[in-house]
Parts: structure tokens; C-alpha cells; sequence
């Protein structure tokens, strides 16, 4: 015979007041990845025939305060993916170890020196460093460029 300790209810509310418990950064990068890999994997036809991500398809996932990516395609070295900036972000000067593309899609940016609004295509070359990049009223840009991400501390 089994004894309860605990009612149902009360076990129920105290399993609801917990905080979520987050995985470490790595540990959910690779979540991520598996989920979006099994995604493309279950798409019905030839795994090598076009790849389309709707709007409400993938996860934003946080890299820093005001700061969302979308992963939309990996490979071997590349990753296709978009950024969303809140009003006022900053992320720091850094380069990259392959060109970056960037396309603004909504909103405007700095890119260094360059202020961009959306239509806007900018290449960052390989190895060259850019100087801040921020966002005085917010921006959504598509990005392609190195799978590593470079060092983007807030700045």
C-alpha cells in the first residue's frame, strides 16, 4: 500500500512555483541545433530541394540583453540568421574570420561609421574589424557569415 505525503494539489503548486531551470548556453545552442536539425530533417521530399523558414517557424533565442537571434540555416562554416536589435543596443567592435553579409529588413543600424536603414546591404570583410554596432530605434537584419560567433559583448 502506498502512502501519500502530499496531496495532488498541493504537489501541483509547488511544482508550478518553481523556477524554470535554464541548461548552460552551450547545452542549449546544442538543443537548438538538434531541434532545428530534426526540423529540416522531417520536411517532407529530398532533404537537398529548397529550404523555406516561415515567419513563425524557428526560435529567437537571446545572445545578450535587447539582443535576439534566429538561426535559419548552418553548415560546415556558415550560418544564415536574424538579428533583432531593441531601441538603444550596442554590440561591441569585433571582426570576423569570414566576409559577413547584412541586409536591414526593418529599422536602421550603425555599422561603424555606416548608418543603415532597411533596404540596405552592408559586407563586412573577413579579418577587418568593424567599429560599434547599435541601433537607435531598433532593427530586424538578416545575417550570413562565420558559424562561430565572434566576441559581442555589449558595448
Amino acid at each position: 500500500m502506498k502512502t501519500k505525503l502530499l496531496d495532488e494539489s498541493l504537489c501541483n503548486a509547488l511544482l508550478q512555483a518553481q523556477a524554470p531551470l535554464l541548461p548552460p548556453p552551450e547545452r542549449a545552442r546544442a538543443l537548438r541545433d538538434r531541434v532545428l536539425g530534426r526540423l529540416h530533417a522531417s520536411r517532407p521530399g529530398n532533404p537537398l530541394q529548397h529550404l523555406t523558414v516561415h515567419e513563425g517557424e524557428g526560435i529567437w533565442v537571446p545572445l545578450m540583453p535587447g539582443i535576439d537571434m534566429k538561426l535559419l540555416r548552418e553548415d560546415a562554416s556558415t550560418r544564415s540568421y536574424l538579428l533583432r536589435m531593441a531601441p538603444g543596443t550596442r554590440v561591441s567592435p569585433h571582426a570576423h574570420s569570414l566576409d559577413e553579409e547584412c541586409m536591414v529588413l526593418e529599422g536602421d543600424v550603425w555599422l561603424g561609421e555606416v548608418h543603415a536603414h532597411a533596404g540596405d546591404y552592408h559586407l563586412a570583410h573577413s579579418g577587418v574589424p568593424h567599429g560599434v554596432v547599435s541601433s537607435d530605434g531598433g532593427c530586424l537584419l538578416f545575417l550570413r557569415g562565420q558559424k562561430q560567433y565572434p566576441d559581442m559583448r555589449a558595448g
